[in-house]
């Protein structure tokens, strides 16, 4: 018996197997821009990772079709990403604009796929 519990003891304390509930994405843009984003789907956080330590905390709505990641300020919109699950194709949508009288909504397209750390 102190056999069995040794070897289930240690199998687990081998056992290196993690479900991450973090899900990082590559994604690029035609003009070869990269941003590197995450989602969590337990705590319904989405980052956007832009340099360094810094990120932006978005949002996170989960569709079977689509991620939804979405910023607020003072209740008004500012920045989302909206991604196709199936295609990977995305699309940035932004009101940071260098005027701050410019409340336009500007457009960026990008394509994400499936990332992982390298180092």
């Amino acid at each position: 018996m102190k056999k069995l519990l040794a070897i289930v003891v240690l199998g687990l304390l081998t056992n290196n197997t993690v479900n991450a509930d973090e899900t990082f994405l590559s994604c690029t843009s035609d003009s070869g821009g990269s941003i590197t984003l995450s989602f969590d789907t337990k705590t319904k956080i989405g980052k956007e990772y832009v340099g360094g330590d810094s990120k932006i905390i978005y949002d996170l709505n989960i569709s079977d079709a689509n991620l939804l990641f979405q910023r607020f300020y003072e209740g008004s919109f500012i920045r989302g990403w909206n991604i196709d699950r199936y295609s990977g194709n995305a699309t940035l949508n932004s009101t940071f604009n260098s005027d701050p009288n410019d409340k336009s909504i500007r457009s960026y397209e990008y394509n994400c796929r499936r990332g992982s750390k390298i180092f």
